[in-house]
């Protein structure tokens, strides 16, 4: 029962590591987006791929971003899944 217990709150701390993640994640994911929007012309005029990758890449970081702040329903998924 505390193995299940310690995984079903939000445990941890952000510490200086974290935020500075968090920075440069977000820092990358903006660039990412100015790149597409600015130069690509809006992800090459609609082109598929280039908005399934900015999907991924917003997705991987979001599940990132929660496993390392320790969110209990991440933290709770299945190994295959995380």
């Amino acid at each position: 029962m505390e193995y299940y217990y310690r995984w079903t709150r939000n445990w941890f701390e952000c510490n200086y590591l974290c935020k500075t993640f968090i920075f440069f994640d977000g820092v990358i994911f903006s660039s990412h987006v100015a790149l597409n929007i600015g130069p690509l012309q809006g992800w090459a005029k609609g082109n598929l791929f280039l908005m399934t990758y900015s999907y991924y890449i917003f997705y991987m970081s979001l599940f990132c971003l929660m496993l390392l702040t320790g969110q209990p329903g991440y933290m709770m998924a299945p190994k295959r899944t995380r």
